[in-house]
C-alpha cells in the first residue's frame, strides 16, 4: 500500500470534517431548492444563455446545430446545446426548471469528484473540507440556475485533473483513455477551454512524462510530489 492510498484510508479520529461535510450537503441542498421554487418564471435573459436555449431548440426541432433551419452556426461550444436539447426532449422544449435541476445534479458529482481529488492528493479529511467549500461556493449555487457552461465545465475540469492524478499515481491504459476523454469534453464543453487547450495537454503531459521519476520511481511519492507537478504544469498553462 503507497503513502497515497494509505493517507486516502485512514480513520480521522476527532475531526469535525465529517459531520460538518454533511451539514453543508444539507444546508447547500436547501439552498438550491429555496432557490429552485423561485424561478419558474425565470426565462434566459443573459446573451450567452439565449444563444445556447435558441441553438438547443434548433437541435430539438431537428434543424441541427444551428440558429433555425438552413443557418448553421459554430459559435458556441456543442456539449452544452446538446446537454439542454437532450433534457427539453425528455422533459418539454424549454423546460429551463429540468435544467436547473440537472445542473444542481451535476454539482452535486462535481462535489464528490471534489472530495475524491483531495482525499487522493491528502487524505479523507481534506478531501472533506474541500468538498464543504466546493458545494457551499455562492458562484457555484448561483451558476446552478443560469443557462450557462460553467457547471457542465467545471464538473468536466474537476473529472480532468482527478484522472490525471489517478493516472500519475497508478498508471493504467484505462486511466489515460478516460483522461483524454474527459480533456475532449473540456475543449467542447466551453468556449473557456478553447483559449486553454494547449495549456490543459500540458497538464495532462506534465502527469504522465515530466512527473514520472518521481512519482513511479522506486521510492514511494507524497501528496506534496503529485501536487507539485500538477500546480507546474498548471503554471505552465497560463496564457
Amino acid at each position: 500500500m503507497t503513502r497515497l492510498s494509505a493517507n486516502f484510508r485512514r480513520p480521522d479520529e476527532g475531526d469535525r470534517s465529517r459531520p460538518v461535510l454533511m451539514a453543508a450537503l444539507v444546508v447547500g441542498l436547501l439552498i438550491r431548492l429555496a432557490i429552485l421554487w423561485q424561478t419558474p418564471g425565470l426565462v434566459a435573459k443573459i446573451i450567452d444563455e439565449q444563444q445556447y436555449s435558441q441553438i438547443a431548440r434548433s437541435l430539438v426541432a431537428g434543424h441541427g446545430f444551428a440558429w433555425g433551419e438552413g443557418r448553421p452556426t459554430s459559435i458556441r461550444p456543442p456539449l452544452y446545446p446538446a446537454m439542454l436539447a437532450g433534457i427539453w426532449t425528455v422533459a418539454g422544449s424549454e423546460n429551463l426548471q429540468a435544467v436547473r435541476v440537472v445542473q444542481i445534479l451535476l454539482a452535486l458529482a462535481t462535489t464528490a469528484l471534489v472530495y475524491v481529488l483531495g482525499a487522493r492528493i491528502y487524505d479523507a479529511r481534506v478531501g472533506r473540507w474541500a468538498a464543504v467549500v466546493c458545494w457551499l461556493y455562492p458562484s457555484f449555487i448561483f451558476f446552478n440556475f443560469l443557462i450557462l457552461t460553467e457547471t457542465l465545465f467545471t464538473l468536466l475540469l474537476v473529472a480532468f485533473v482527478l484522472l490525471t492524478v489517478l493516472l500519475v499515481q497508478t498508471p493504467r491504459a484505462w486511466l489515460a483513455l478516460a483522461c483524454g476523454v474527459a480533456l475532449a469534453g473540456v475543449g467542447v464543453g466551453a468556449n473557456l477551454a478553447t483559449s486553454h487547450a494547449r495549456g490543459l495537454a500540458d497538464v495532462a503531459a506534465s502527469g504522465t512524462a515530466d512527473c514520472t521519476a518521481s512519482l513511479w520511481g522506486p521510492t514511494e511519492s507524497d501528496a506534496a510530489d503529485v501536487a507539485a507537478c500538477v500546480a507546474d504544469a498548471l503554471d505552465r498553462a497560463r496564457p
